[in-house]
């Protein structure tokens, strides 16, 4: 289960987060742009976070040490929420082409 959050989450946000604000963005859905953005952040920031615990965990096996438990669970956290969040920026996005405006209904048809 780690290793799918890892490849959804650290691995593939950057991709998957530029392509979702993208759709999010030019579909003008202000509703899906206010939801999106604190996600996109939210992804950024455990992105981050993710990565700087790796380099830390790196560092103690490097050297031969044992890489601490909060360091590990820290790391292992920010991957969740990172693939959460990022699977909640996709479907904001996904949601977006469901709510087109239908061309093919004419408004003024049912008028007499």
């Amino acid at each position: 289960m780690l290793d799918v959050c890892f490849m959804i989450g650290p691995l593939g946000a950057p991709v998957m987060t530029t392509l979702a604000m993208t759709v999010l963005v030019v579909r003008h859905r202000r509703r899906a742009v206010r939801l999106g953005a604190p996600l996109a952040v939210l992804v950024a920031l455990s992105w981050v976070g993710y990565w700087y615990l790796w380099g830390k965990a790196f560092e103690y096996a490097d050297a031969f040490k044992p890489v601490p438990p909060p360091v590990d669970t820290a790391r292992t956290t920010l991957a969740v929420i990172c693939a959460l969040a990022s699977v909640a920026l996709v479907t904001a996005a996904a949601t977006t082409f469901g709510f087109a405006p239908r061309t093919d209904v004419r408004r003024d048809a049912a008028r007499p």
